[in-house]
């Protein structure tokens, strides 16, 4: 390890993703898990972008886009052989679009455009109207006769439009491009008798409190004393029984289900980029006793003391004094018990002025040892 500078800014983040140590908030079910059948749905098609500035598809080496437009000449009456489209103004393009559940016929899309010919640039052009089609073109419609969800027509932006700051010429996209001509019918109807939520984030404890505060919440309330109309069928699924006096007025079944908070479980876990030196962890990240040796410093973490001359209080993390930039009267950095989380101890190290790799590589071999109770992700 290289000797530590004092003048070095520490280039580590700590983030929290609970607050330290306290038990998480409870939070609405509707933010925790997802009602089976609510869900969004991809469109896609291919169609033409015009008005292009000699930036466009050449044919001869992207013969579908010429093959593209004379198709569309030919809607309007006019036969022209795609060879001889010499034009440079125009391309072919790939459309994508996200369908949210329960948009009605007439409502609005934001749409992307990409180029997939050899177009150099889509700037100022505009997308000609487009058939968006569903998954179902690609399955169960042999016979090529998939549904048209909505289509697309407008002047293509950048930027902002598609959700990157980057500008790429031959990606932009149209706010509200898209209008739907067909909806998506969904399966949450009056005549069902159950109700699945998929949680967000699978976790048994979960999804075994979710149930209970359904059942709480309805047991006694016109619904039998020992209702228990919710079940954790895995880590992942909570099944909720429709009572037949609330099948009529489902929404409002929903609607005092997904207001319901509970308070979520979730596994320990550490994140760590070694690209910026970042490290994100929940404030339920739990460090025993464990001693670490990185190059030529010690520490101790719990109830072990670093193998150095000082005379320490027990549960301190000093330096070894063999190390002359180490030798400095820093003092005590902090002192830790069994109870030390992992937020503790990187805040500890990096009041030692330790480079970002430095801390990076305790933390993967304090994993290592088994001391960190908490599953490890390095990105």
């Amino acid at each position: 390890m290289s000797k530590l500078n004092y003048l070095t800014i520490i280039a580590i983040a700590v983030v929290y993703l609970l607050a330290g140590g306290r038990p998480a908030q409870a939070a609405a079910i509707k933010d925790l898990a997802q009602l089976r059948g609510v869900r969004d749905n991809q469109l896609i098609g291919m169609g033409l972008v015009s008005g292009l500035a000699g930036t466009g598809d050449d044919v001869k080496s992207t013969p579908q886009a010429g093959e593209a437009l004379s198709n569309l000449l030919s809607r309007f009456g006019f036969q022209v052989d795609p060879a001889l489209l010499k034009s440079k103004n125009f391309a072919a393009v790939m459309v994508t679009a996200n369908m949210p559940a329960y948009l009605k016929q007439g409502d609005r899309l934001d749409v992307q455009v990409s180029a997939i010919g050899n177009a150099k640039s889509l700037e100022g052009g505009m997308l000609l109207m487009t058939e968006l089609r569903g998954a179902d073109t690609f399955y169960g419609n042999e016979d090529g006769n998939a549904p048209i969800y909505a289509l697309a027509q407008g002047n293509i932006s950048f930027g902002s439009v598609i959700g990157s700051k980057v500008k790429v010429a031959t990606r932009g996209g149209i706010t509200g491009g898209a209008i739907i001509e067909r909806e998506i019918q969904s399966t949450i109807t009056n005549e069902r008798d159950r109700l699945e939520y998929n949680l967000r984030d699978p976790d048994f404890t979960t999804a075994s409190r979710i149930a209970e505060a359904i059942n709480e919440d309805f047991n006694g309330n016109g619904f039998g004393s020992n209702a228990r109309i919710a079940s954790a069928l895995d880590a992942g699924t909570v099944e909720v029984l429709v009572p037949i006096e609330s099948r009529l007025t489902l929404v409002d079944f929903i609607s005092r289900i997904e207001q319901l908070e509970v308070r979520p479980d979730s596994q320990a876990k550490v994140v760590i980029d070694q690209a910026t030196g970042t490290i994100a962890m929940g404030g339920n990240v739990r460090i025993r006793p464990v001693h670490v040796s990185q190059g030529n410093m010690s520490f101790s973490f719990g109830n072990g003391l670093v193998e150095s001359g000082s005379e320490a209080p027990n549960n301190v993390v000093v330096p070894d004094a063999s190390d002359a930039d180490m030798a400095l009267p820093l003092g005590p950095v902090d002192q830790y018990t069994e109870d030390t989380t992992a937020a503790e101890v990187a805040a500890g190290l990096n009041k030692l002025r330790l480079s970002a790799e430095d801390i990076v590589e305790i933390f993967i071999q304090i994993h290592k040892v088994g001391a960190m109770d908490a599953e490890l992700l390095v990105i």
